[in-house]
């Protein structure tokens, strides 16, 4: 014999629909007529597109940013981004005041951090 709550959930149960499987993901990476890729998708591709597509790995569906397609051997090559800046700093007396070990954390003047302290600067 069910309880209350054992009749009341098999009723959920049967009201609940059934559950939807998502369809494999295809990672697709669609291109322009330049090799440039404009769209990403993995489900619920466009029906129609503009552009011409190819399937690619997920590691580099992920990073597609970095990739272009050329456009004689339809592979895809990796763009080297350089943005010609580049500054490091390096250990130093006077500077940027940081959380010492954390050189990603500047301190303000207005704040009052009490812990230890450590400053670095441009190396030029």
């Amino acid at each position: 014999m069910l309880s209350e709550f054992e009749q009341f959930m098999a009723e959920v149960a049967n009201l609940s629909p059934p559950e939807k499987l998502l369809e494999e993901p295809e990672y697709r990476l669609y291109y322009d007529d330049t090799g440039f890729i404009r769209l990403a998708t993995q489900r619920n591709h466009p029906e129609s597109s503009e552009y011409e597509y190819m399937v690619a790995e997920k590691e580099i569906w992920q990073d597609h940013i970095h990739y272009r397609v050329n456009l004689r051997t339809l592979k895809l090559e990796k763009v080297v981004m350089d943005t010609g800046i580049s500054v490091q700093l390096v250990k130093s007396t006077k500077g940027y005041q940081v959380v010492k070990g954390h050189a990603g954390l500047i301190l303000e003047q207005e704040d009052n951090w009490t812990g230890d302290a450590e400053y670095y600067a441009a190396n030029i």
